[in-house]
């Protein structure tokens, strides 16, 4: 829900004004669907991995899964910050 609600958020704090008047970005500009995408793709396994991981106890598919879920979390904290970077 991040991706849906925060962009329009920001844009209507930026942008309301200036929507009639000329060009302005669309809410889903304002972030990275690369990022996002690369956000799923590491989430994904990330948390399989370490569910399974756990279930058979193996601490080297633990930290596998830690380190894709880990890249998922960096990820996903730059691209809300690149939506709170916006400027008019």
């Amino acid at each position: 829900m991040t991706f849906k609600t925060l962009p329009f958020i920001v844009w209507n704090k930026i942008y309301h004004t200036k929507s009639g008047l000329g060009q302005t970005p669309d809410p889903k500009e304002l972030f990275s669907a690369g990022m996002f995408n690369g956000m799923v793709i590491s989430y994904l396994p990330g948390f399989l991995l370490f569910a399974v991981g756990v279930l058979i106890s193996n601490a080297l598919v633990i930290k596998l899964g830690a380190g894709l879920l880990l890249c998922s979390a960096f990820l996903y904290t730059a691209n809300v910050l690149k939506i709170f970077s916006q400027r008019a």
